[in-house]
């Protein structure tokens, strides 16, 4: 018999440790109350509320970065290398391999590492491939920034957005990533993709440039 979900979430959060709610509704997709629920923003609402419900799962990290965990967790140095392994595997397919996981001298932490991506839909586990999810991937905790944007730069996250969308829909690659962009680009996402292509275009340049000064 299912377990209530409050006892499903404890029981995931005390096998993965710190997850964030999506990661957590990823894990329990499966469980009668998040079916029953018809839109991913109900299934994220009611998940919400559970939590805020439970004592014994706290908070790590503020807003859009939120992540939980059980109260008086502690990450195994085993967890931690693999969640630090599944960090490096992300970074690398999304700027070196065209959003592909390099599958060169496979072993049990990268194996564990890949298992965690799949598990929580960062990688396609047919392909071994990044999904759009994967550009927002942070292991640990996220790190809040605050800064200031001229009106024409807000006015671009908009349609941006916008943009992304009718590629998510239409399957669409994004150029230099070589991964499909998420459905519910936010601007935290927004800009995340713009700095990875911004990275990317910045060093074929001046690697360019460094190959004619030679």
């Amino acid at each position: 018999m299912m377990r209530d979900l409050a006892d499903e979430i404890r029981r995931v959060l005390g096998i993965e440790g710190i997850l964030s709610r999506d990661e957590i509704l990823v894990e329990l997709d499966k469980h009668p109350a998040i079916v029953a629920s018809s839109t991913v923003g109900a299934k994220r609402e009611k998940l919400r509320r559970s939590i805020s419900k439970m004592v014994d799962v706290v908070k790590v990290g503020e807003t859009v970065a939120t992540r939980y965990r059980l109260a008086g967790f502690e990450e195994s140095d085993y967890k931690q290398e693999l969640l630090s392994k599944a960090d490096e595997l992300v970074t690398n397919s999304i700027r070196d391999y065209n959003g592909e996981i390099d599958q060169g001298g496979f072993d049990k932490v990268t194996n564990g590492a890949i298992d965690i991506l799949v598990r929580r839909g960062f990688v396609l586990p047919e392909q071994l491939k990044c999904t759009g999810k994967a550009i927002s991937f942070e292991p640990f905790e996220k790190k809040a920034t605050t800064f200031s944007l001229p009106g024409r730069s807000v006015n671009a996250i908009s349609e941006l957005a916008e943009g992304l969308k009718i590629m998510s829909d239409e399957r669409l690659e994004i150029e230099y990533l070589g991964i499909v962009p998420p459905s519910d680009s936010n601007k935290s996402t927004i800009v995340a993709l713009a700095l990875e292509i911004l990275l990317c275009v910045v060093r074929k340049q001046n690697a360019s440039f460094v190959g004619t000064q030679i």
